[in-house]
């Protein structure tokens, strides 16, 4: 029996993929989390010189939003250490800044930070309590950790917050799964599809279909 996290697509166009840690059912070694919060107030080249490199101001020029920014290019690139940084950077200047609080936490659920990663999920979610993309990514968190009904609680969260992203459902429905709810994942798993498929998401749909597949087996 092998069952694994729906991977969804950053904002950045990259896609995130998170270790799994063994359970009562086979997991694929890896899942993934909601997508990262987008950039603020990308830079923008000058027209008069459209054809030189964009470079970064100096340290003691740097905002919030700048450091943000680069803390985003470096988690496409996959410079997490770098990208902690900047983000604490970015909180430093803005310590309300609900976006970096957010990336912050996925990056460290990447790097295997799990109370660290709780804790900026924590803090999103205290400034925005309407943000629901820190809930889906500390659900998956949480999911990791093997704490099933408060993973399930915060992709419930996520689902009311924003009631047309499949992601959650498929995640809240592999949660379920896993804590010997096969009915309501059944439900959960047959929603992400009908979402996907309205998305025009095959691939995605197929995915959660094969999932499904796996789960109406159990015993």
């Amino acid at each position: 029996m092998n069952i694994q996290f729906r991977s969804s697509y950053l904002q950045s166009g990259l896609k995130c993929l998170l270790p799994m840690l063994g359970t009562a059912i086979a997991l694929a070694t890896v899942t993934a989390i909601s997508p990262v919060q987008a950039a603020l107030s990308p830079a923008v080249s000058s027209p008069a010189t459209p054809n030189l490199p964009a470079t970064n101001p100096p340290d003691s020029l740097r905002n919030a939003n700048d450091y943000f920014n680069t803390g985003n290019d470096h988690l496409q690139q996959g410079n997490y250490a770098a990208a902690v940084t900047d983000y604490t950077q970015a909180l430093q200047r803005n310590p309300n800044f609900v976006e970096a609080y957010t990336n912050r936490g996925t990056v460290r659920t990447i790097q295997g930070d799990y109370p660290g990663a709780i804790a900026d999920f924590d803090q999103a979610i205290r400034i925005d309590p309407n943000n629901s993309t820190a809930y889906a990514n500390r659900g998956t968190t949480r999911t990791i950790q093997g704490n099933f009904p408060e993973a399930i609680a915060d992709f419930t969260q996520a689902i009311r917050l924003d009631p047309s992203d499949p992601t959650p459902y498929y995640n809240r429905g592999v949660a379920r799964a896993l804590s010997g709810d096969k009915q309501s994942a059944i439900g959960d798993l047959q929603q992400a599809i009908s979402l996907y498929q309205k998305q025009g998401s095959l691939q995605a749909s197929q995915e959660a279909r094969n999932l499904l597949n796996q789960v109406q087996t159990l015993q």
